[in-house]
Formats: C-alpha cells, structure tokens, sequence
C-alpha cells in the first residue's frame, strides 16, 4: 500500500514538472512571436505582413536581420482597389462574359444574390451587417448602374463607374518582398520571402489572386513552400473576421526564369462562399552551385484579379520582370540585386 502511495505522489510530480514546463515554453513562445514581430516591423514589414508569416518564418528572418541587417533586404508597398467599380462591374456582365474571364460562376449567383437582397432590404440590411445607409445606399446605386449598363447595352466604363469616399469603396493590401543573403565564399544563395495581407475586406471574390516573381542569372530554386490564409467577414470595407482555414498554393514555375503562386479569393464551406483571404505567404530559395562575377535582379508583385478581360501573367528573365494584364490590379515591382 505505501509502495501505490509513493509511486502515485512520483507520477504527480511529474506531472506537476510537465505542466511548469509546458506553461514556461508558451510564456516563452508567446514573447518570443512577440519579439520577432517587433523585429521585422522596425525592419520595414507591417505588422499584418509580419503576421502573415509562419511563427518560424518570422522567427527565422528576425534572427537574421539580428545577425547582420544589411544582408537582408525588404520592402513593403501597398495597393487599393476600388471596390464600387467592382460591384458596378459585376452586373455589367452577364454570367458567361464574367466565367470566360475566369469567374467561378457559383461564387458569381451567391454574390449577386446578396448584393440584390441588400438593395431590395436596404435599412435592414444595412443594419444586419453593420454597415450605414449611406453606405448601403452607394453599394445599391453601383449595383443599378451595373443593371442600366447591361440593359442599355452600353457596357462598362471604368471612367464612368460610382466613385465616393470612404472605407467601403476601396479595400488596401499591403506587400511585403524581403530577399535574404546566405550566401557562401563559394557559391551564392538568396531565400525569398513575400507576405501579403489585406486591411479591409473587398467587395468580390469570384477569381483566383497571384504572386508572381522572376529573376535573372539562371538561377535554380528549392524550398518552395506557400500558404494563404482565409478569414471569416461581416462586411465589404471593414476589418476580416476570425481565421478559418487556409490552403497551399498553386505553383508553376519556368525553369531559372521564374515562378507564380495562384489561390482562390475565396473558398467554399458547406456549399457557401466560405471566407476570404486575408493574408498568406509565398517562399523559395535561389541558388547556384559556384559564384561567375555576375549581377542580376529578381522581382516580384501580387495581381488581384478584377473584373475585365484578357487574362495574363508574363514573367521573363531578359529583361527581369513580371507583367500583368490590364485584369489584374496590381502592385509596384520591387527589385533586389542578386550577386553570382
């Protein structure tokens, strides 16, 4: 009886030791991501691009530029994109117009559906999801201007679109390219990272977004690794909800040109539009097996689609650059030199 008693008080010590230990490592984590993020916003990330990371991603980059800054590059830009004009647009078009531009037609119907739903129920709706009549009412003429272009048969006009103040109408993204230096005396190495996150929710999300980067000096990647995050959302133009899930993305690469990161803008739950992305990250490594005395660039940008035609993303390694079609809005290149 005693021998239960003695092993019983050592299995709850032990215990005990693996609780003090557990609790210590998340009071450690915990200002550790804290740190990091503070590191990588003093170095030029925002915090939302900072939060885009993985834990040991940022924690990976803030070591780094703790090591030596000047071997770590970054850069941060934002873009907006008006959101009314893209409300107008949508009912502009009619549905096959909109799919032979790459709308997901499903996601097209539900859209529609609630943008209508708020015009017919204006005031209650506004009120349901949280938004002012003002802003309810300027949603509502977008959408009746979209119907009068459709009908009328005069189209879209991106010149004559609804054009207002304030939150609702455009929604900010911020960009966040970093290119880190490990190279060796003997042969050269960069690790890319890029980071985006949005501000405000936007008002469509029936197409697919892309990161797109290209480089020079025939460099060959590995490590190719990316993730976008998706959020739940109350209304257009104000802050994402909770995270909900998230999802690798599409990669496809030319061979020591470049490569594109495609994701959906939103994703399904349940038969639903489920949430859209918020934030995410896309990264790879460039390298060469021997320095050749060269310099050469890389770049990148993030394309979110809108509502147009001609489709296309062009990466090209002479001159180094990424080029989207007028259907995407799309953010400043930023260009970093590579030694080989």
């Amino acid at each position: 009886m005693k021998k239960n008693k003695i092993m019983k008080k050592t299995i709850s010590l032990v215990l005990v030791l693996i609780l003090i230990l557990s609790i210590s490592n998340m009071a450690y984590g915990s200002e550790s991501n804290y740190n990091d993020i503070r590191i990588l916003v003093n170095s030029g990330y925002t915090e939302g691009t900072a939060m885009a990371l993985a834990p040991e991603e940022r924690f990976k980059i803030a070591q780094n530029i703790v090591n030596d800054p000047s071997k770590v590059d970054i850069y941060t830009i934002s873009m907006e994109i008006d959101n009314l004009a893209e409300i107008e647009a949508l009912f502009s078009y009619s549905e096959l117009e909109l799919e032979s531009m790459g709308a997901d037609l499903n996601k097209v119907y539900k859209t529609k559906k609630e943008l209508l739903k708020l015009c017919d129920n204006q005031s209650i709706m506004a009120q349901k999801i949280n938004i002012s009549d003002i802003q309810a009412d300027m949603i509502r003429r977008a959408v009746e201007k979209g119907i009068e272009n459709r009908e009328s048969g005069k189209g879209y006009n991106k010149i004559n679109d609804i054009n207002a103040s304030g939150s609702i109408t455009t929604s900010e993204m911020s960009y966040t390219q970093v290119v880190d230096d490990q190279s060796t005396t003997q042969a050269p190495k960069y690790e890319v990272t890029i980071a985006y996150t949005w501000k405000e929710v936007y008002a469509l999300a029936i197409f697919d977004d892309v990161i797109a980067s290209a480089w020079g000096g025939g460099f060959n990647t590995k490590n190719i690794n990316s993730n976008a995050n998706y959020h739940d959302y109350t209304n257009i133009g104000d802050d994402f909800g909770s995270y909900y899930t998230c999802r690798d993305m599409t990669k496809t690469e030319t061979p020591q040109t470049g490569i594109e990161f495609e994701f959906p803008q939103s994703v399904y739950r349940s038969g639903d539009i489920a949430p859209k992305t918020k934030n995410g990250y896309a990264q790879f490594t460039l390298y060469q097996n021997q320095f050749q005395n060269y310099d050469t660039k890389v770049v990148s940008a993030y394309g979110h689609q809108i509502i147009s035609v001609g489709v296309s993303v062009t990466i090209s390694d002479s001159p180094v650059s990424v080029d989207f079609s007028i259907a995407y809005d799309e953010t400043d290149q930023k260009t970093t030199t590579l030694t080989y």
